[in-house]
């Protein structure tokens, strides 16, 4: 009797699964339309569920019957499959009826939002003006909140499509499943493919509930994008027709005088509730310290007071805070009127955008800040939890403690929040502003020129250090570099002018170049004073600058700066001058130049050689022309051995009295200067004038001609090097003469 009855049940409940999986494959949820109407009835979707969940919910009452009549009494605690999986199949399908409401709703608002937006593209709008500020505002909210949905919309639907392709691949799983156990059993029925049959049918329901969750991503996407086309055309309505007067500002002004009001009572408040916590934390601490082994208890009530102090000064700090973010706001608020009622300069535009901007990163650094810090009440609440985890029956006074703090430590979590809500607030007012003054008004070209022009302008007045209070900025440098090379240009050329007109007044030459040189270095740095003083720069700066100076001047500029003062000291006491002929070292030449890091020497071969200054001073130099031209020069001769010496210094000193260019007084004259290795050495010391190595040269080898002539004339010998060969042999030398063809 029994086995029959099970036979029956079996019967009835698969032809109940089998009635509701073909009324599931027909309620696959889609946008209704009137090909479904048609096809389905007059019988909605949700309808259509709900009947769905009767057939569920009988055929539930038949497996929970027959599995208490079938389980014994030891198996009554194991759940039936059966019963547990019709469960879930009924749990789906009401999730599925929630979403078909949630799917129609939406398409409701998707043919409204068309219709709005096709009366708004007709220029019908349901506003009507004056446009205040605040509509024109809330329009700008919803623009910035529909535009943030967007990525989680976006990540929404992207996880909603995982679902569905997860959904898919175990329906397919459990179908494979069913297929190949109804081909082990034939046409035969058992428990096992009853609870088969319910998984496939599970995992369809599963599959039709996730495509419709899918389908909501997908409306709620169009919803926001229809929304945004909506609130886009109602801005561009709304340009150029917003009313914002003076009453208006007063409005939002007021508002604001009385928040500051509001907050600054309650800061009031909040200090006195400081002094009494602090006053309550400070005797507790005081019993803590008083004994050598505290109870755990007394240890977390010093901690818990601690926390409710620490929970009002953040209170304090944010509330200052607050106050501190509201005077910005009214300028913003201000600025805001002088955009739309006066006219403002474009200047004005660039520099409040550059201090709206700067003032909304500020906000976004402090939203971080906040951000920051509920992380780390978080992880102290959840420190919190851990302890009151571990503590036992017995300790009632360190749980109460315990939950007191963690009481205080969620309240900072809700006043961090709020002040970053309060943050974002004064956000989205500050970048209303700024998108405002971004906006573009005027003519492109005019506008990069002023723009171009005012980060001139701040560029020129940025501030690189201060010395006494003196600001020392670009500009002043650059001013003070061109008043400098102006400085530089007119002491060359008052310089220039005043060693051309000195040698009319009788100054020699060499004596107006150096003071030529004097004076252009004099005049620079009168100009340089000027420079500074004209710009306003203190000599003090030197004085800032001098340790850095010296070190340079100590290790890379030593050599430039002892040239330049050699220069100086040569310039001044003039042991040299231009023109004079001098040696330095092996070097003959005329001075043709001395400046303020070398001189120019010039020998007789044209060759122009730079020397350093410090060289002059440093090493033996020998000035030919001293303070005139006349020069005492020599030539050395050598004769013969035998020849008459006297005679030769006759004819020596002739053939210089008879040269034009060898001075009569001093007379020249002759010295018998030794007896060399293969001459007698005669010297010929004679006068003449000339201011270049070359002139000397020449009048020393013209004299040197006539010598020659004359000694030959009278018979003497001009010797040359010789050398007497001595051989010591043992015996005579033989010599031969040999014929042709001998040798060997």
């Amino acid at each position: 009797m029994d086995r029959l009855y099970r036979t029956l049940g079996f019967a009835v409940l698969g032809w109940v699964s089998m009635a509701a999986s073909l009324a599931g494959q027909e309620l696959r949820l889609s946008p209704p339309s009137s090909a479904n109407s048609a096809a389905d009835g007059d019988a909605s979707p949700t309808a259509q569920l709900s009947a769905k969940r009767e057939q569920i919910n009988a055929e539930l009452r038949v497996a929970m019957r027959q599995a208490q009549e079938q389980q014994s009494a030891e198996a009554a605690a194991q759940p039936d499959p059966n019963v547990e999986l019709l469960k879930q199949i009924e749990s789906v399908v009401a999730q599925q009826q929630t979403v078909q409401n949630t799917l129609l709703d939406l398409e409701q608002q998707v043919q409204q939002l068309e219709q709005q937006i096709k009366a708004a593209q007709a220029g019908q709008l349901d506003l009507q003006p004056p446009f205040s500020l605040q509509l024109y505002d809330q329009i700008k909210d919803e623009l910035d909140s529909l535009a943030k949905q967007e990525e989680i919309q976006a990540a929404a639907k992207a996880s909603a499509q995982e679902a569905v392709d997860r959904a898919k691949s175990v329906a397919d799983e459990k179908q494979q499943q069913l297929r190949l156990l109804k081909e082990q059993l034939g046409d035969a029925r058992s428990p096992e493919l009853e609870t088969a049959e319910l998984a496939a049918r599970l995992a369809d329901e599963t599959l039709k509930l996730r495509r419709d969750e899918l389908r909501v991503e997908e409306l709620n996407a169009q919803v926001r994008s229809l929304r945004q086309t909506l609130a886009k055309l109602r801005l561009d309505a709304l340009a150029g027709r917003v009313t914002f007067d003076r009453d208006d500002l007063s409005g939002v002004l007021a508002e604001i005088d009385k928040r500051e009001d509001d907050l600054r009572r309650q800061l009031a408040l909040l200090e006195s509730e400081l002094s009494y916590a602090e006053q309550s934390w400070m005797a507790a601490k005081a019993r803590l310290d008083a004994q050598a082994n505290p109870p755990r208890s007394l240890v977390e009530e010093v901690n818990a007071k601690k926390a409710k102090q620490q929970l009002i000064q953040l209170q304090i700090g944010l509330i200052n805070q607050q106050i501190q973010r509201l005077a910005p706001l009214r300028v913003t608020w201000q600025r805001r009127y002088a955009l739309l009622n006066e006219s403002v300069s474009r200047q004005d535009r660039i520099a409040w955008r550059e201090e709206t901007a700067e003032l909304i990163e500020q906000l976004q650094r402090e939203q971080r800040q906040r951000q920051l810090k509920v992380d780390e009440v978080r992880s102290a609440i959840v420190a919190v939890d851990r302890q009151l985890e571990s503590l036992g029956s017995d300790e009632s006074d360190t749980r109460r403690w315990l939950q007191q703090r963690r009481s205080t430590l969620n309240s900072q979590i809700e006043l961090l929040n709020d002040s970053i809500l309060s943050i974002v607030t004064y956000e989205r007012v500050h970048q209303k502003l700024l998108d405002e003054l971004t906006a573009d008004s005027g003519p492109r070209l005019r506008e990069m020129a002023e723009l171009a022009w005012y980060y001139t302008k701040r560029i020129w007045n940025t501030e690189l250090y201060n010395v006494d209070d003196n600001p020392i900025t670009v500009g002043k440098i650059v001013t003070g570099l061109l008043l400098l090379l102006f400085g530089y240009l007119a002491s060359w050329w008052l310089s220039s002018a005043l060693g051309n007109r000195l040698p009319r007044f009788g100054v020699a030459e060499a004596a107006a170049h150096a003071i030529q040189s004097l004076a252009f270095y004099c005049f620079l740095v009168a100009f340089a004073l000027m420079s500074l003083k004209m710009v306003n720069v203190p000599l003090t700066v030197f004085t800032f600058l001098g340790g850095a100076i010296a070190i340079g001047v100590g290790f890379g500029s030593q050599n430039i700066l002892n040239n330049f003062i050699s220069g100086l000291i040569l310039l001044a006491e003039r042991p040299i001058k231009v023109g004079d002929l001098i040696q330095l070292d092996t070097l003959y030449g005329n001075v043709k130049h001395i400046g303020a890091r070398s001189t120019r020497i010039r020998t007789g071969d044209n060759l122009e050689i730079i020397v350093p200054n410090s060289k002059f001073l440093e090493n033996n130099v020998i000035n030919l022309t001293r303070g005139d031209d006349r020069l005492r020069t020599r030539i050395v001769v050598g004769i013969a051995y035998g020849s008459p010496v006297r005679k030769a210094l006759e004819l020596l000193e002739q053939a210089a009295e008879q040269h034009s260019a060898v001075h009569e007084r001093p007379k020249p004259f002759c010295i018998f200067a030794d007896f060399g290795d293969n001459a007698l050495i005669i010297e010929l010391l004679f006068w003449i004038t000339a201011r270049t190595e070359t002139q000397r040269r020449r009048v020393e080898s013209e004299i040197r001609l006539s010598v020659d002539d004359l000694f030959r004339e009278h018979g003497i010998t001009i010797a040359f090097p010789q050398r007497d060969l001595h051989l010591d042999t043992l015996k005579p030398l033989e010599l031969r003469i040999l014929g042709d063809g001998e040798g060997g």
